[in-house]
């Protein structure tokens, strides 16, 4: 059956880079002793349209002082990108434990939040964030040496079970999700003695189809993304999602990826074509 195609977002995500916006609207230093001094100033009284609140964004994982978010906030900065990591969240167990409810740990007020508070303080500053479904936790990967949480789970019922429940966490609070990050660099996705061997895009494929389906069971609003690659060049990994007859479209809402090129971002078309032979209309973005 073909599956329905609805609209989705496309996201270019060079996230970092919108940081190079707002550094430039800082005093500028030469970078050399005889080098160039320049300046740019900027006019925060002027409104030349709504734009988007996508715009202008950054990835970051430090962020936690109050004064400092609010800083940012008035630079101009409307979005924030950040992780969630299972490992950070869930106590140290096993497969097995957690299926048995072994000291309650299915249930999430036993899980350790206290890195998290960000996400209250974000949200009460008006940032749109976007919140990464990060990796893994050791004892549901696959055990080999030197994965620590970057392994695929190896049972997907628990792991939808937990990224259900650090969803339900930051629901509201949060407006796009992302699944995993940069999966296809293997120290980010090591599929070392488990079945993916070798195909990191196989894994992927698998992780995104069941975090997007936790997700989906209890939000069927926020949009959902991925393949969050660390190259632009890499956009078989889009087509692979949507040519995936498990991951429906409705959980396929952006595209991301990342650019560390300091040259002109010009893949923008070839990514926004795949979504559109996909179907559907899709407003893009790039930063």
């Amino acid at each position: 059956m073909p599956r329905k195609a609805l609209p989705r977002l496309l996201l270019a995500a060079l996230l970092t880079a919108a940081f190079g916006l707002v550094a430039a609207l800082l005093p500028n230093t030469p970078a050399a002793a005889d080098g160039p001094v320049s300046t740019v100033t900027a006019d925060f009284s002027a409104n030349n349209g709504t734009g988007s609140p996508y715009v202008l964004g950054g990835g970051i994982n430090t962020l936690d002082n109050p004064s400092k978010v609010d800083a940012l906030r008035q630079s101009g900065v409307t979005m924030l990108r950040r992780d969630a990591y299972l490992n950070d969240i869930l106590p140290n167990s096993t497969v097995a434990n957690y299926k048995n409810n072994v000291n309650n740990i299915q249930d999430p007020s036993t899980w350790d939040w206290s890195k998290y508070g960000w996400a209250d303080t974000y949200h009460s500053r008006g940032f749109k964030v976007l919140l990464i479904m990060s990796y893994d936790t050791p004892w549901l990967g696959y055990g080999c040496s030197g994965c620590d949480y970057f392994s695929p789970p190896q049972d997907f019922d628990v792991y939808e079970d937990i990224v259900k429940k650090i969803y339900q966490h930051f629901q509201g609070k949060v407006d796009m999700l992302e699944i995993w990050n940069e999966p296809d660099l293997d120290h980010f996705l090591n599929t070392t003695g488990s079945p993916y061997q070798g195909d990191n895009l196989r894994a992927y494929k698998d992780i995104y189809q069941h975090a997007s389906h936790a997700v989906r069971s209890v939000d069927s609003t926020i949009p959902i993304g991925g393949p969050v690659v660390s190259n632009p060049t890499l956009t078989s990994w889009a087509t692979a999602l949507f040519q995936d007859p498990n991951i429906p479209a409705a959980n396929i809402n952006f595209l991301s990826y990342h650019h560390y090129s300091t040259a002109a971002n010009d893949v923008v078309p070839t990514w926004k074509s795949i979504a559109a032979a996909a179907g559907g209309d899709r407003p893009s973005r790039s930063t």
